[in-house]
C-alpha cells in the first residue's frame, strides 16, 4: 500500500500518509480506510498528508472521487485536513466539491497550521 494510516490517539484523530505512486483505486481505499477508522475510534477528524503523493488523475476522476464522500456515514461536525506541496488544480477540484457536500474540509502548506485547524473547538 501506497499510504500509512495511523491513530493520533491524544488529539483524537486519523492520520494518513501517502508516500509515491497511487492510483485512484488506492485513494478510494485510503479513504475508506481513513473513515472506517474514524467510526470505530469515534473520531471526527481526519488529516491526510498529500505531500509525497505521484498521483495523475483525470477531472472525472477527481469528480468521482470526491462525490463518493457524499453517502460515507461521517458525522455532522466531521473536519477533514490536506497537507499538499504547493498549487494543485485538481486537489482545488476535490477540495471545492467536497466543501459543497457540506464536508468541513481545508488544505494546507504547513502541517503544524493543519493540525491546529483539525483541532481547534
Amino acid at each position: 500500500m501506497p499510504y500509512v494510516l495511523s491513530s493520533n490517539t491524544k488529539r483524537q484523530y486519523s492520520h494518513l500518509t501517502y508516500s509515491g505512486t497511487v492510483s485512484i483505486e488506492e485513494r478510494q481505499q485510503a479513504k475508506t480506510d481513513v473513515i472506517n477508522n474514524c467510526l470505530e475510534k469515534n473520531f471526527h477528524r481526519s488529516l491526510v498528508d498529500l505531500r509525497e503523493i505521484d498521483i495523475k488523475i483525470s477531472e472525472s476522476d477527481a469528480v468521482k472521487f470526491a462525490n463518493s464522500f457524499k453517502d460515507t456515514g461521517l458525522p455532522e461536525n466531521y473536519r477533514l485536513a490536506c497537507l499538499i506541496s504547493g498549487e494543485n488544480k485538481t486537489e482545488n477540484l476535490i477540495e471545492i466539491i467536497i466543501a459543497l457536500d457540506g464536508i468541513n474540509i481545508k488544505y494546507f502548506l504547513d502541517f503544524d497550521e493543519a493540525e491546529s485547524w483539525l483541532t481547534a473547538l
